[in-house]
């Protein structure tokens, strides 16, 4: 009887976590999966940043065969 009921419980808990793999969102896109969950807002939300001043970093480096290159 213990054996039957364990073989029960763990063919149970294996259907539950096959069932879970997520199929039914396969064919729906991005967008339609944010929308039904309400986090579409916030994904889609703009941020724009202006940085208080203006900042610049010069980096020159050397290669071995001796080019010489300046990024600004």
């Amino acid at each position: 009887m213990k054996n039957a009921l364990s073989i029960l419980t763990l063919s149970v808990l294996i259907s539950f976590f096959l069932s879970c793999d997520g199929r039914d969102r396969i064919h729906k896109s991005a967008e339609t999966v944010l929308k039904e969950n309400k986090l579409l807002d916030s994904f889609s939300e703009n941020i724009t940043y202006i940085p208080e001043s203006y900042s610049e970093k010069v980096t020159d480096t050397i290669f071995s065969n001796g080019y010489n290159v300046y990024i600004k």
